[in-house]
């Protein structure tokens, strides 16, 4: 008799197509040999049924395993390139549907994820461009490392929504000074993305400092005769 497809699946599944023990053991019969009785009998039952059907159960379970190479499940590597490099990925190709594998990973609510691969995701999270990440995104501009803050505050000029100015000109501002001026550069080229007249008022006064980073004077300057 040919090899059955059932035996191709792990363990776990295949409790749950086998009937479960019974306390009560048919005289004659051991348990064990028992259980080889019924996994026979379910397997012809299972053969049968896919005959019938191309899409049968062992087909339905084995096209829902989980694609190991897919840029979502890397996501989620311990190895903080693989998933870096998974999360740019998603940017490239702009898949919504990651959106919130992204926003996890930005999130890090379990610190799972390596400041790497949360900077890559804060990247990503700009180039698909859905508005629903900027609340994650705003609070991201908070992270201790820096890397990740610019990459949420570049991402926030690139989604655009104007309750995000409000944030971008504080990291400008810098009240308590706790935003390296890389970031407060990036927030200044990011607020030069909307036609706002308290954001045209901030960049020209950051133009015009004179006590002012060069760097983030600068990025004010490139700004031209915006808006």
């Amino acid at each position: 008799m040919k090899q059955s497809r059932l035996s191709r699946l792990p363990q776990l599944v295949r409790s749950i197509f086998l009937p479960r023990k019974s306390a009560a053991v048919p005289a004659g019969m051991e348990p064990v040999n028992r259980m080889a009785s019924m996994e026979q009998s379910m397997e012809q039952s299972m053969e049968q049924s896919m005959e019938q059907s191309a899409d049968g159960p062992v087909d339905l379970v084995l096209d829902q395993a989980v694609d190991l190479t897919s840029p979502t499940t890397r996501l989620r590597s311990p190895d903080a390139d693989t998933a870096r490099e998974a999360a740019l990925e998603l940017g490239r190709i702009g898949d919504r549907a990651a959106l919130q594998s992204l926003l996890d990973a930005v999130i890090n609510l379990a610190g799972f994820y390596h400041p790497l691969v949360r900077a890559a995701a804060a990247r990503s999270l700009g180039q698909i461009k859905d508005c629903r990440a900027t609340d994650a995104l705003i609070a991201a501009t908070a992270d201790p490392i820096a890397e990740v803050s610019e990459e949420a505050t570049i991402a926030l000029g690139k989604i655009g929504e104007l309750h995000s100015i409000e944030p971008l000109m504080a990291i400008v501002t810098n009240k308590n000074g706790y935003f390296l001026h890389p970031v407060r550069q990036a927030a200044v080229t990011a607020l030069g993305q909307f036609r706002d007249a308290r954001v045209a008022s901030q960049i020209l006064s950051v133009s015009m400092n004179e006590f002012e980073d060069p760097g983030v004077r600068q990025a004010a300057r490139d700004l031209g005769n915006w808006p």
